[in-house]
């Protein structure tokens, strides 16, 4: 605070840098020599001082900062990262119509990038470069910026580029990989493997594979499962035939790999599942009920179901063939087990087209989730399913309307209860080429119907030409 009659001097430092314009030709600041006024002033309406700067000469660019960007975070055993390469993902996508004095040969799409003080990008191939890696054992890099995932850990990546460094983490996984089948039926074998991938360049010895299954089930070598070496950037591979207890109930089983050699242990794990005989057979709730009948079950947990009645005055009769959109389904009994509760289950659906049919629905909400079409030969479809809630007035997006009734049935005596409620359509698209043999529904409650809890029930499956 001054006091009156009081001055003090202040002075005023201002970097040549601030007075920078982007220079958009040259992709970078750029202060332009010439005479500059800077004006002293309470505000812009009440200067007091000015002072006239002549600027002469240009900044000497240094390196700022470095960034490491790789097209990716987690890489196999086995795979090579360039690091002097480009970054698929950081593709320039600058419209030259709309900055036609930008130099379009300037890009910052490359795995590492140097920026200088002028915020111009390095040329990198006149500056001083180097790399590291914390722990080469996971992931070395050579003197020319060759990065190769070693075996399964966490490495740092560092670039120093004229004495100014900048890093990137990489995750190394799949030193052992497996391939077990999604689906197993319960008494009868079926091939699994493991494959052991030396990411070095160095021999690896004494190498031994092994699986480990539930109580049960058995493992028979079809192949050798010791390796007294593998030589660098090589693969081995075991196989076994896995065979289920004859007894073993369906749902999904854990099945875990381990591998041993001089360069340490490793491990994968995989989960299979034991199919139901039939899609009926997988049938856990019972969900339609005749009028004023005793009912068998509770569609919803809560004692409500469908009017078989009703249904079938829309076209729904039980153990007959209904048709939606061009698919046959056959429609489930009365007061028995007539829909699965999708809690991941398997079941056999035989057949090819270009549709794979549902009819379903879900109580208290909407019931979604995402399960597993299995070919015939082997290979898997992901695919998403899901069904609006049974008193939802419209269909989510990608399902319609199959059925709807105008009342429910309540309570143990199946009285009636003025509620539209509807059954959905929803359909999901196949390989024609290929032969169905599973589908593996949404695991979306764990324990089957539960009053107040979100399902999805699956009435039907069928597949459409």
């Amino acid at each position: 605070m001054l006091q009156p009659g009081q001055t003090q001097h202040i002075e005023f430092r201002v970097k040549i840098s601030d007075l920078a314009l982007w220079d958009t030709a040259h992709s970078r600041e750029s202060v332009t020599d010439g005479a500059y006024r800077f004006l002293v002033g309470s505000d812009a309406s009440d200067i007091v001082a000015t002072k006239d700067v002549q600027v002469t000469g240009s900044l000497t660019p240094q390196v700022q900062y470095v960034t490491v960007q790789p097209e990716s975070v987690i890489y196999q055993a086995g795979q090579t990262i360039d690091l002097t390469g480009k970054n698929q993902w950081l593709k320039d996508d600058t419209n030259p119509a709309e900055e036609p004095d930008r130099n379009l040969n300037i890009t910052a799409d490359n795995v590492v990038v140097a920026v200088s003080n002028d915020e111009s990008l390095v040329n990198l191939t006149n500056a001083h470069i180097s790399y590291a890696s914390s722990d080469p054992g996971v992931a070395s890099v050579d003197r020319n910026g060759l990065v190769r995932a070693v075996k399964d850990g966490v490495a740092t990546i560092t670039v120093t580029v004229n004495g100014v460094s900048g890093s990137a983490v990489i995750d190394v996984q799949g030193t052992l990989t497996d391939s077990t089948p999604a689906v197993i039926v319960a008494g009868k074998p079926a091939t699994a493997t493991a494959t052991f991938t030396n990411g070095s360049n160095s021999t690896v010895r004494n190498v031994s594979l092994s699986v480990t299954l539930p109580s049960g089930w058995s493992a028979t070598p079809t192949s050798p499962t010791t390796f007294a070496q593998v030589a660098g950037s090589a693969k081995v591979t075991a196989s076994w035939q896995v065979t289920p207890a004859a007894n073993a109930t369906p749902q999904s089983y854990p099945v875990s790999y381990a591998a041993a050699s001089s360069e340490g242990s490793f491990s994968a794990s995989a989960q299979t599942i034991v199919p139901y005989a039939s899609i009926a057979a997988a049938y856990d709730n019972t969900g339609i009920s005749n009028d004023n009948a005793p009912a068998a079950g509770a569609f919803d947990g809560g004692g409500l179901n469908f009017s078989a009645q009703a249904l079938a005055a829309d076209g729904f009769v039980s153990g007959q063939t209904v048709t939606v959109n061009g698919i046959g389904f056959t429609w489930p009994g009365v007061n028995v087990s007539d829909n699965i509760v999708g809690s991941g289950q398997a079941v056999p659906v035989s057949g090819s087209g270009h549709t794979l049919g549902f009819l379903g629905a879900s109580n208290n909400g909407t019931g979604s989730g995402t399960g597993t079409i299995v070919y015939s030969d082997g290979t898997t479809q992901t695919f998403a399913l899901g069904f609006a809630d049974w008193w939802s007035g419209s269909a989510i997006p990608g399902t319609s309307i199959a059925a709807g009734t105008p009342y429910l049935n309540n309570g143990p005596n199946s009285s009636r209860q003025n509620q539209t409620v509807h059954v959905y359509y929803a359909g999901v698209p196949l390989n024609p080429a290929k032969t169905v043999q599973y589908v593996v529904l949404p695991e979306v409650t764990p324990n089957g119907q539960v009053a107040q809890v979100t399902a999805l029930h699956v009435f039907a499956i069928a597949i459409g030409s």
